[in-house]
């Protein structure tokens, strides 16, 4: 079956950045990082989704990718926005056709004003319990979950390293090892950001969104740690009597119920 990835997270796992490489003449550059959605163009939009690294996972497994259409995000708000209809079977991605989901934890910070209820803000300890409890529901469906950190506020904080001991990308570089990116994307001289590439030119001096070596880097660190768990996709199809039966009592189902 070809079951796909899904990917959640904020303008890291978005792409934001990647469109600076996109060589289009009309590609927008500023001394510090700024991103309105008018700066892009769907070209732009094409050569992001390409070397992003939910692709190239996704590439790698021969299977296909998605990811929300809008930059940004919180982790509270994805909670709310984006997984709970990766879980709906009447979605028009469903359950039953993901095979791998990727969340980014983003800034804890951005969802401490934030409430679930009038008692109870969005601490990061329950931004991590709660995103616990939900993906757990993924891994009883069979789909396989695997987070990844921009802070190690996050990655470091014993509830997280509780729970998310088996989920946990960890990120590696001559000796070095970070469960979270934000150590690589700090030090210029791994020159993982867009800012590595442009400050010389005294252009996104402040921008540590991911260049391509960058997505590269998250995307080969995610297979790694797939690999190591033993992940597999099956992509091939064989078009037998038994798969035209399975998709015609498919139909039939869905006719009778309408």
């Amino acid at each position: 079956m070809g079951k796909g990835i899904v990917s959640v997270g904020c303008s890291y796992t978005w792409g934001e950045g990647l469109q600076f490489y996109a060589d289009l003449p009309d590609t927008m550059f500023r001394e510090t990082h700024m991103f309105t959605i008018e700066d892009v163009r769907e070209s732009h939009i094409l050569f992001k989704n390409k070397n992003v690294f939910s692709t190239l996972v996704a590439n790698h497994y021969n299977t296909w990718s998605y990811l929300q259409a809008k930059n940004g995000g919180s982790n509270m708000g994805n909670y709310k926005n984006h997984l709970p209809q990766l879980l709906d079977s009447n979605n028009d991605i469903r359950p039953e056709d993901i095979g791998l989901l990727i969340f980014q934890f983003t800034k804890p910070d951005r969802d401490y004003e934030r409430y679930y209820n009038p008692n109870q803000p969005y601490t990061l300890e329950n931004q991590i319990t709660i995103l616990d409890e939900l993906f757990c529901k993924f891994e009883k469906k069979g789909i396989k979950v695997v987070t990844i950190c921009w802070d190690e506020e996050t990655s470091d904080n014993k509830l997280y390293l509780k729970l998310y001991n088996h989920r946990t990308v960890n990120f590696e570089i001559d000796g070095v090892t970070k469960s979270a990116y934000d150590y690589f994307i700090l030090h210029d001289e791994y020159n993982m950001t867009v800012r590595s590439d442009f400050k010389n030119f005294k252009y996104q001096i402040n921008d540590l969104h991911l260049n391509v070596k960058g997505h590269r880097f998250i995307a080969d660190s995610i297979i790694k740690k797939l690999e190591q768990d033993n992940f597999k996709i099956n992509t091939r199809v064989d078009i037998t009597e038994e798969y035209i039966t399975k998709n015609k009592q498919w139909h039939n189902q869905n006719l009778h119920l309408t």
